[in-house]
């Protein structure tokens, strides 16, 4: 039998093409993908973005006045809604990351998780995906601490501990609760405070 040959009566699973980062970016500078499109690359597919409602945003807005406030903007930057990368094909935009100042790479790529002190995602009609697919991203990628704001029920879902593949510590907060961020924790805020 000639191995060169392909079956064509035998069916053959597609195998889907992964992009990387690199890919992205060039299709961006060749304007395949407009420069206002809300995309994020996920283990090598283009989703797009759930578009962000008023809750969502005054969510983010709150965090990113409460960490702005308790950051040491000597060492530490907030990031938000802006990439970070988690392997080759993989780079998200969290709601809110806490950063370094500077990182290894810097400023010629984007940060790592793993190099972050702190992933947020602001949840609603995400928390499906934010629960599942992107705790087992960052977990996967040592991303350190992962919070879910779930808006559905005004808590915070505290990831720690990133073991093969997941989170070894998931706690909820909610109320008046104390937020620490694990790497930070002069950094600290009550769960209700998010969402005032």
């Amino acid at each position: 039998m000639d191995t060169n040959t392909i079956d064509v009566a035998t069916p053959q699973p597609l195998q889907p093409h992964r992009l990387t980062i690199d890919d992205v970016i060039r299709m961006y500078d060749v304007g395949i993908i407009p420069p206002d499109a809300r995309v994020e690359l996920i283990e090598g597919q283009i989703f797009d973005i759930a578009p962000i409602g008023p809750r969502h945003q005054l969510a983010v807005d709150r965090l990113t006045e409460l960490l702005s406030a308790s950051i040491d903007r000597t060492t530490t930057i907030l990031r938000v809604q802006g990439p970070v990368r988690g392997n080759p094909s993989t780079l998200p935009q969290p709601d809110v990351a806490v950063l370094p100042r500077r990182w290894p790479g810097y400023p010629a790529q984007h940060p790592e998780f793993r190099q972050a002190y702190l992933i947020i995602e602001v949840s609603d009609s995400t928390l499906l995906t934010d629960s599942t697919i992107k705790a087992a991203l960052y977990a996967r990628a040592k991303a350190p601490e992962y919070w879910i704001v779930d808006l559905t029920t005004d808590t915070i879902v505290v990831h720690r501990r990133p073991k093969a593949g997941a989170y070894a510590s998931i706690e909820r907060r909610h109320g008046d609760d104390l937020l620490q961020i694990a790497a930070l924790p002069a950094i600290a805020i009550t769960a209700a405070s998010v969402f005032e």
